[in-house]
């Protein structure tokens, strides 16, 4: 009776100690900025085209007074003369440094603002894990990432999500999101260091009361960077005619809010397997004895 007892109290131990030794390694939380700060080439933050509209601010329909909820937006916010875009895909990234960057969690709220005149060209976005190149605005390797393509469905303006592999090959879900709601997504990469990394990805609408939907869940190829050391938001133009400066970037932009890039400490890992463990040797005592 002693023994099961000292291994039900490691067994409780130890999963304790194994959920309470996650923690956030990276949390921006726009909350703290000025409302006026620009991300682009500011406070560690990188981007490979300065000119772009991107900022933490108040955004309407998204912010609520008096809360000082600022989002980070990247996009076609407006027409400024003299400040198109100078490449087809911008990227804006900050590195980070994670205990065990071959398994690795990212949660964001975020929404994509619809398109409106006089720019109706529907622009992708999306969110990519890579390495970190260690060069200020030079981007790391990719790894994985999730992105949003529009598409008119019957009629309608939503898009469609894909994911991209370390190539950038892109690959359709079965997953569809509207304009202007506000999601939480949730992207995983697992066993980087391994043979058999994965890819998850689930999104979750906070006004619905249906639980998260899965929305990607695929294994990596094995040649895929080992590393996660920063998350990028992109937004790719649709209409690249007259080539750079490219004048008709829709007038839709990501909207985001108080991201964290986590994962359980090393430890954490062991412990767990130490509790697992003990489970199995309780349930061994108890067959022998039956």
């Amino acid at each position: 009776m002693k023994s099961n007892s000292f291994l039900l109290l490691a067994v409780s131990a130890a999963v304790a100690l194994s959920f309470s030794s996650a923690q956030a390694q990276y949390t921006p939380n726009f909350n703290t900025y000025n409302a006026t700060l620009t991300l682009s080439g500011q406070d560690s933050w990188d981007t490979n085209d300065l000119g772009q509209p991107d900022a933490v601010g108040k955004v309407g329909g998204y912010s609520q007074n008096p809360l000082p909820d600022n989002w980070a937006t990247l996009g076609g916010l407006a027409v400024y003369t003299g400040y198109e875009p100078d490449v087809i895909t911008t990227d804006l990234w900050r590195p980070f440094t994670l205990p065990d960057p071959n398994n690795s969690n990212f949660v964001v709220k975020f929404a994509i603002t619809s398109s409106a005149t006089p720019n109706l060209a529907l622009d992708s976005f999306g969110w990519t894990f890579r390495t970190n190149s260690g060069v200020s605005g030079v981007a790391g390797d990719a790894i994985a990432g999730v992105k949003f393509n529009p598409v008119n469905v019957l009629g309608e303006d939503i898009f469609r999500i894909y994911w991209t592999d370390y190539t950038g090959a892109e690959t359709a879900t079965n997953w569809y999101m509207n304009y202007n709601n506000k999601y939480i997504l949730n992207a995983t990469v697992t066993g980087l260091d391994g043979a058999t990394p994965r890819f998850v990805v689930t999104y979750d609408d906070p006004a619905d009361i249906k639980p998260p939907d899965t929305v990607i869940d695929t294994p990596l190829n094995t040649l895929t960077p080992t590393g996660v050391a920063e998350v990028a938001a992109s937004w790719t133009l649709t209409d690249t005619t007259g080539g750079s400066p490219y004048q008709n970037y829709g007038l839709n932009a990501m909207v985001f809010q108080n991201y964290a890039a986590t994962v359980p400490e090393p430890g954490t890992w062991v412990l767990f397997g130490i509790g697992a463990g003990v489970v199995a040797m309780i349930r061994r005592r108890k067959t022998s004895k039956a």
